[in-house]
């Protein structure tokens, strides 16, 4: 069986093929640097586990066409669907540095590197995404994501996170230039919003952080325990952490994930909710493993035997979208077509015009790369990998991300059963041609 299939709409520049594991991690990220001859990678011995403490990765890149690898340190801070967090800090004058999560004295820091000089800058607090101008971070407590389903790190363990609310969780912003942290949005403040009662014995905690493109705003999930789950509330906020916002009808959807499209607009995957579909579609991942009730046996029973193509069709499933109006952002329409029927990871060209996503193993088994257009509503697929690793500790997403200019987008794929990445060249005229 043929394990990667692509099509006439894109080309492969490089793919990466040692002995290791190598991917880089979330998508949004432009793995590429400025003038796409340089991609970041994350290098692990290991495959196909979970991540445990004490493990460490290789940090690098590799240099394209050649396949040259560059190692840049190490970190003991990652998991394999974000990686430590390595990504080029953007800003003028930042075209060569780099910056990762790793650990140190049993906390969690960040390291700018310079490729070209060799020199380091040690920030004493974790990073999430980064602001444009390259000078602050905004980032999450990762002691508090241990103890949550939140992508988190195993290198530090500290137990008095292990409570219903953190007292001192939140949104943080990082100075990278003066090497200091503030909370500048407070989690009872995003409880307190449009409370409900059922809140108050729920475990909370905030995940995945996204800048708008200007630096302006900022959307992250609010989540917390609900029956054998957890529920979802989007939230956005200025980039100060002020005006604060929570989308309403959470009730009704299953949120998962979310890209901004322009500043003013964003999408995000959703079906249709119900306690049943809450429970399937988002179990609860912990660091210690919860008792399994009668309905949670049943739920995975359902999702063993009832094939995924009946449970796709039972709830409608589809990308919303946002835009900003007076001030608050509100429901403006969906994306909704056969290849955008199973949840994936969006992002836009800087036009606006097309989205770039990706989706979890369709019935063959594939994962399929996704191009999107708003306008005339219609796909392509550029390509389709194998994903033996679903379902596994390590599986691995496609994770589109899109560089700068658009012409390349590059992929985590274990199609091969590990790890690795690929880069492709998206031919623009014979997608638009197609999609118009």
């Amino acid at each position: 069986m043929n394990k990667k299939l692509n099509n006439r709409f894109v080309s492969q520049v490089f793919e990466t093929s040692s002995e290791t594991a190598d991917w880089f991690g979330y998508y949004n990220y432009d793995t590429l640097n400025f003038d796409q001859t340089k991609m970041l990678c994350n290098k692990s011995p290991v495959d196909g586990c979970a991540v445990e403490k004490g493990m460490e990765i290789e940090l690098g890149y590799y240099d394209i066409p050649s396949g040259t690898w560059h190692r840049i340190g190490v970190s003991d801070s990652f998991n394999w669907q974000q990686g430590a967090m390595l990504q080029w800090l953007p800003g003028k004058g930042n075209e060569n540095k780099v910056i990762y999560n790793f650990s140190k004295d049993n906390h969690f820091k960040s390291c700018i590197y310079d490729i070209a000089t060799g020199e380091e800058k040690i920030i004493d607090y974790p990073i999430y995404c980064i602001t444009p101008d390259g000078k602050k971070a905004i980032a999450l407590n990762y002691e508090r994501s241990y103890w949550c389903r939140a992508y988190h790190y195993s290198s530090v363990v500290n137990p008095e996170y292990n409570v219903q609310v953190a007292e001192d969780d939140g949104v943080f912003e990082v100075d990278l230039e003066n090497n200091t942290v503030r909370r500048i949005v407070d989690i009872h403040d995003v409880i307190n919003a449009d409370f409900e009662d059922s809140f108050s014995k729920a475990k909370h905690w905030l995940e995945h952080i996204m800048v708008s493109p200007d630096g302006s705003k900022f959307v992250f999930l609010h989540r917390f325990t609900l029956g054998v789950g957890y529920a979802t509330r989007i939230c956005i906020a200025n980039i100060d952490g002020s005006d604060l916002q929570v989308i309403g009808d959470w009730q009704k959807y299953d949120w998962s994930h979310f890209g901004w499209k322009g500043n003013s607009e964003f999408v995000i995957y959703t079906v249709e909710s119900t306690n049943l579909t809450k429970s399937m579609v988002a179990p609860m991942m912990s660091a210690s493993k919860p008792k399994k009730s009668l309905k949670s046996t049943l739920i995975s029973l359902i999702k063993k035997f009832v094939p995924k193509r009946i449970r796709a069709k039972a709830h409608k499933r589809c990308y919303q979208h946002y835009v900003l109006k007076n001030g608050k952002f509100v429901l403006d329409g969906e994306y909704s077509c056969s290849a955008l029927r199973i949840d994936g990871h969006p992002s836009f060209t800087e036009d606006e015009r097309y989205m770039v996503t990706d989706s979890y193993p369709f019935e063959d088994g594939f994962r399929h790369l996704i191009i999107y257009d708003t306008v005339t509503g219609k796909a392509c697929v550029l390509a389709k990998l194998y994903a033996p690793l679903w379902g596994n500790p390590a599986s691995c997403d496609l994770h589109p991300k899109l560089c700068k200019n658009n012409d390349y987008v590059a992929v985590d794929t274990a199609y091969t059963g590990k790890h690795r990445m690929i880069c492709f060249k998206i031919d623009w005229q014979k997608v638009k041609a197609a999609l118009n």
